[in-house]
C-alpha cells in the first residue's frame, strides 16, 4: 500500500517537474558551495603569504635597528682632560 502511494506521488512529482527542479537547485547549491570553498582556500593561501612577508620584514627591520653599530664615544674622549676636569671640580667644591 505504501509502495503504491509512493509510486503515485512520484509519478505526479515527475509530471510536475518538481524533482528535476529540486535536483537543479541542489546542483546549483553544490556548485555555489564549491566556489565559496575554492575562494576560501585562495584567501587562506594569500593570507599565509602576507603573514610570512610581514613577519620577515618586521624581524629584518628589528634586527637591523638593534644591530646598528653605535659609535664608541668613550674612545673619543681624552681621558687626561677628563681626569683634570674631575680634579678641578673636586677642588672647586672643596674650596666653597
Amino acid at each position: 500500500t505504501y509502495d503504491v502511494i509512493f509510486s503515485i506521488m512520484l509519478e505526479k512529482l515527475l509530471h510536475l517537474g518538481e524533482i528535476e527542479r529540486i535536483f537543479t537547485k541542489f546542483n546549483k547549491t553544490i556548485k555555489k558551495n564549491k566556489n565559496a570553498h575554492d575562494w576560501q582556500h585562495v584567501a587562506l593561501v594569500f593570507d599565509r603569504i602576507l603573514l610570512i612577508i610581514f613577519t620577515t620584514v618586521s624581524l629584518t627591520g628589528t634586527i637591523l635597528i638593534l644591530a646598528k653599530r653605535t659609535p664608541n664615544y668613550v674612545s673619543n674622549i681624552d681621558l687626561n682632560n677628563l681626569n683634570q676636569g674631575i680634579f678641578n671640580a673636586c677642588i672647586y667644591r672643596h674650596q666653597h
